[in-house]
């Protein structure tokens, strides 16, 4: 069914194949199938209503008859309070689309382009967030010759077009505080601590809570324990490319508002050490401490900033943040 194969939805399939042993004569049920833009809601609910017919149940039909009711619906986010009134007494069950593995984004992208995808391909995959839907856009489809390397012939150009409207629609999806969000972390390079960007903008982490959930479900950023960072650095460039010029230089400019003043002298040697890339052991030997005591320094130092990492760290001293009083010369 469909242009190419179903990839990737074994789970959901099982959990719909039990549901459909389910359904019987005189209750209808109603299956929501949710899940972020792209994630093939309509794909799979196809899918599922043709093996749902193999079984004798009406789907999608005007009202329960005598036989059993399927009604697959297709919902971005929580489900039609209108379809579920009409449905009063319906069975509701809900399926959650998971994002695509690597692995099945990968042979996704091969089955669009009947050829495996070459590496410059290979490398924008991400951008999908593992969503089939975004996957086959990015891939650009069946159609046209494909090069050796696995993009069509007009690779460079069309490739580009293609990541730059996936992004574009992506961001377009957003509510104005989502989009001002991401658009204000364009201006922090690497995986960042979300305090550190709340700084920025001069709010509190709990203010922007239902921003970075929306942003994070539309897949512009990704979540690397802590920390944020954008899913590729292309979309870092896309989404920052969206901001008016003059604002877009404000923020080049911007000092995430870091006080180094706050930390003691020896939390500013041994920021500066790790900052360098040693290890809690070198630094120890350096300031003539335990690396135990190193590491609790470093976690005070990561509180005190509202950073998260030795990556955020380095960002901070390599980009000249370190305007009071840090050195970096040698201890």
């Amino acid at each position: 069914m469909g242009s190419t194969p179903l990839i990737g939805r074994d789970r959901e399939l099982a959990l719909a194949d039990e549901l459909l042993g389910q359904v019987t004569a005189g209750r209808p049920h109603v299956l929501l199938l949710q899940g972020p833009r792209g994630s093939g809601r309509t794909r799979l609910g196809a899918e599922i209503a043709g093996r749902a017919r193999e079984r004798g149940i009406t789907v999608n039909g005007p009202e329960p008859g005598a036989g059993p009711v399927l009604v697959v619906v297709a919902a971005r986010r929580g489900s039609d309070p209108a379809l579920l009134d009409r449905w009063g007494a319906a069975v509701v069950h809900r399926i959650t689309l998971e994002p695509l593995s690597a692995a099945d984004v990968e042979r996704l992208a091969a089955a669009v382009l009947g050829t495996p995808p070459g590496p410059e391909l290979l490398d924008l995959l991400p951008i999908a967030a593992g969503r089939p839907g975004l996957v086959k856009r990015l891939a650009g489809g069946p159609s046209g010759p494909a090069c050796a390397n696995g993009i069509r012939a007009d690779a460079a150009a069309a490739l580009a077009g293609r990541t730059e409207a996936v992004v574009g629609e992506d961001l377009a999806t957003l509510s104005p505080p989502a989009r001002h969000l991401v658009q204000a972390a364009t201006s922090i390079s690497g995986p960042f601590a979300l305090l550190r960007l709340t700084r920025l903008l001069g709010v509190s982490p709990v203010a922007v809570l239902p921003a970075v959930e929306e942003v994070l479900d539309a897949g512009l950023l990704a979540t690397d324990g802590e920390l944020l960072s954008f899913r590729h650095e292309r979309v870092r460039e896309i989404v920052a490319a969206s901001l008016p010029q003059p604002v877009a230089a404000a923020l080049r400019t911007l000092d995430p508002a870091v006080d180094w003043s706050v930390l003691s002298p020896r939390e500013r040697e041994v920021a500066e050490l790790a900052g360098r890339a040693l290890t809690n052991v070198q630094i120890a030997h350096r300031v003539g401490r335990s690396p135990h005591t190193v590491n609790y320094h470093l976690r005070q130092i990561f509180q005190k900033l509202g950073i998260a990492s030795r990556v955020e760290l380095a960002a901070l001293l390599e980009h000249g943040r370190a305007r009071s009083g840090m050195s970096r010369s040698s201890s």
